[in-house]
């Protein structure tokens, strides 16, 4: 038999807050944390103006000042939240040394990209060439910097890994982290995601691909995930980890327990770098492996954290994939996107996703999908529009698509 997990901690950096309290307050309330960049975003050669931004980020409560200059943005974020998860968990690694061992660290992310651009930058526009670049500039631009860096900080002695996987970064890290804990491989994981696009290649190649909404003359409202005039993701930073616990160390040593990870499926489109299968075939099919992973019928699900990138093709194609898995009980599920609110995040969005999913069970609330004012008739579902709305989440199923067609799926249960 596989051992089971369960989460015991929380570790949110996000464009509405951060910590839990903060960001549960926040998703109660419709907080947007989308408005127009400040002047540390190169953003004046590109379309977009806006995005989630971490404003005023201060790491100094958590890193001292070498840390800082020596951790890029992405590692900051994750180094912050791993150690808010730990907290959370009441855990202390450098005092266990057994235990440091038997924790794993395993992060969604795509890449620093702020480092590479500005190094890049440097090297061509310097007087100084090769002898202006950062001798850290390898180091923090790799995909692994913020596993890496979580661990120096937390003692965190296991299994040490990033996965990059687009948007399906932090949902397919975290399947990672559930199969090595079933597999008695580790008892414990700090696993999610952190990411830091918001610079100007990033903002550019997604503008050139028509991904990104330009809607600069209303930021707030121009994530709105499922709505009929929606015209692009809004892309924003931060971090969500958590940390998933086996189940029996957890109840030894009376750990409070927000819900147990029951169920994970993954697939792979094969058609398009960049678009969703309009008919949702292979994404569908990943959400019933999830299920059936779980144990889990449709009737079952007590809400959907969608993908809802507020793109026009995602949306519907999402629609559509729900359907499909649940039939007529799609129409009865809830379904909202936490974008809506955080921004995308990219490679951290599915762990800051799972968080709001979490405080929503452990608070009462069904969390909403904010800015959705106009029906589209190819997303016809309740996709909680209203305000959140109280209610009991006893069974949630958070979708995650990443550019490749990578599809990744969680399934979570109160215990």
């Amino acid at each position: 038999m596989t051992k089971r997990v369960v989460i015991t901690g929380l570790g949110p950096v996000t464009p509405i807050g951060v910590g839990r309290d903060d960001l549960a307050r926040a998703l109660m309330h419709g907080r947007c944390g989308v408005g127009p960049f400040d002047d540390t975003i190169d953003h004046h050669l590109v379309l977009t103006h806006f995005g989630a931004q971490i404003g005023d980020w201060d790491p100094g409560r958590w890193l001292d000042t070498r840390q800082q200059r020596r951790l890029a943005r992405n590692a900051q974020f994750a180094v912050v939240a791993a150690t808010l998860a730990l907290e959370d968990a009441g855990i202390d690694l450098h005092s266990d040394l057994e235990l440091a061992r038997r924790c794993g660290t395993i992060l969604g992310t795509c890449a620093e990209l702020e480092w590479i651009y500005r190094e890049v930058l440097k090297l061509y526009n310097d007087p100084r060439g090769y002898k202006s670049v950062a001798p850290l500039a390898v180091t923090c631009s790799f995909p692994d910097a913020p596993a890496g860096q979580a661990a120096i900080v937390t003692g965190a002695r296991g299994a040490n890994m990033a996965v990059s996987t687009a948007c399906s970064s932090s949902n397919n890290a975290m399947g990672y982290a559930l199969s090595m804990i079933r597999l008695g491989m580790l008892d414990l994981c700090l696993t999610g995601g952190s990411e830091a696009p918001l610079q100007a290649s990033t903002l550019a190649g997604f503008n050139k691909v028509r991904a990104l909404s330009t809607n600069n003359d209303e930021p707030h409202t121009a994530c709105r995930p499922f709505d009929a005039t929606r015209d692009g993701f809004v892309m924003g930073e931060g971090a969500g980890i958590v940390l998933f616990e086996e189940l029996e160390h957890a109840r030894r040593r009376g750990a409070r327990i927000y819900a147990e990870v029951c169920g994970f499926g993954q697939s792979c489109d094969a058609q398009h770098m960049t678009k969703l299968d309009p008919e949702g075939v292979e994404p569908a099919r990943a959400l019933q492996m999830a299920l059936d992973d779980a144990g889990l019928n449709p009737e079952d699900v007590d809400y959907i954290n969608a993908h809802g990138t507020s793109t026009p093709i995602n949306d519907a194609s999402e629609t559509r994939i729900i359907k499909r898995v649940f039939g007529d009980r799609a129409y009865d599920i809830p379904v909202s996107s936490s974008k809506s609110q955080l921004g995308h995040l990219i490679g951290a969005s599915g762990g800051a996703e799972l968080i709001s999913t979490l405080l929503a069970m452990e608070e009462g609330f069904i969390p909403q999908t904010i800015n959705l004012r106009h029906s589209d008739p190819e997303c016809d579902l309740d996709y909680v529009s209203d305000g959140a709305r109280e209610g009991r989440i006893d069974v949630a199923v958070l979708n995650s698509f990443g550019f490749g067609g990578k599809n990744a799926i969680l399934a979570i249960r109160r215990i």
